[in-house]
């Protein structure tokens, strides 16, 4: 029969399980508070460790992807002259882009101000800059000749296409111009619209070109304080008014459907524009899982404008 053991033992004993117990006590107690609270060094360290296993292992590459973006490179500009170009050259490309077979066109340049190049605009530039300049055309003849912006209208409401615009960070002096036809957005909380970046006012396209669009959308990044761009948010809050970006736009022009804005404790949990539904975090924000490059490869999302907007004779 084996002796009992002193008391000492056991006392050591017991203080020893103690302090084991209080060490993975304090451990969990200092994980789930870092965890809780995200303190920014947590929060800085988690997208280094994303940004590594991004370089690691980049998303596999769809080269089935029906996605074109139209690229204005040097041999476009080559081939139609400076930019901005004519807004009639722009309705070119868009018919263009139609005949092609596109569903839906989107672009990522805000047309904010008249076309210069409208014949009328040029002769009244013209008239400030070149004392005693009479136009060859009276004022009548001038008048019927054919507008570009009302040409780029024309052309976009032949085929969904959604147009740009960027928002202010502080309002303008003369107040945003009113956005039309933008997407409903349906939230299962309305209250959840405060998780969206929110903005005064943006710089948009001219009515004329509005009132034909699918829709306005975004083309703001979501830039993190280190300088990369980690995540894109889908939806934003301007004023009181729920705008798309971009992509979610041109997902929801080309497919059809609605877009709802999906709950979670505390703010948004998804996306769902139509029958696709895109995780994102409390804010709206889809995290970039990035494809990477391929040094070599003819990338088939690319086409050059020179071939996009051929023009006939």
């Amino acid at each position: 029969m084996r002796p009992a053991r002193p008391f000492s033992r056991l006392l050591k004993a017991f203080r020893l399980k103690s302090a084991r117990l209080l060490i993975i006590a304090t451990l969990v107690t200092i994980g789930a508070g870092l965890s809780w609270f995200e303190p920014p060094f947590i929060l800085q360290a988690r997208e280094w460790v994303w940004d590594e296993m991004v370089r690691v292992k980049p998303r596999a590459w769809d080269p089935g992807l029906k996605v074109r973006i139209v690229n204005i490179d040097e041999q476009s500009l080559a081939a139609h002259g400076q930019w901005p170009w004519p807004r009639a050259r722009m309705a070119r490309l868009v018919d263009s882009l139609k005949d092609y077979g596109a569903r839906a066109v989107a672009f990522d340049v805000i047309f904010a101000e008249p076309d210069r190049t409208s014949l009328g605009n040029i002769f009244d530039g013209l008239r400030r800059d070149v004392p005693g300049y009479q136009p060859p055309l009276d004022a009548e003849s001038i008048a019927r000749q054919p507008d570009n912006d009302a040409i780029l209208a024309a052309a976009i409401g032949r085929i969904p296409t959604v147009l740009a615009l960027s928002v202010e960070e502080t309002e303008s002096p003369n107040g945003s111009r009113p956005l039309a036809n933008l997407p409903r957005v349906e939230f299962e909380r309305r209250k959840d619209q405060r998780y969206l970046a929110g903005f005064p006012g943006a710089i948009s396209a001219l009515p004329i070109l509005q009132e034909q669009a699918a829709s306005n959308a975004s083309i703001d990044p979501r830039v993190d304080p280190d300088g990369i761009t980690r995540r894109a948010a889908l939806l934003y809050k301007v004023g009181k008014r729920t705008v798309p970006s971009l992509a979610a736009a041109l997902v929801l022009a080309a497919n059809g459907g609605g877009v709802t804005a999906l709950t979670r404790q505390p703010g948004l949990r998804a996306i769902a524009i139509g029958s696709t539904e895109i995780p994102t975090d409390r804010y709206g924000q889809m995290r970039l899982y990035d494809s990477g490059s391929k040094p070599g490869v003819t990338f088939p999302r690319w086409m050059s404008c020179r071939t996009a907007c051929r023009m006939t004779r």
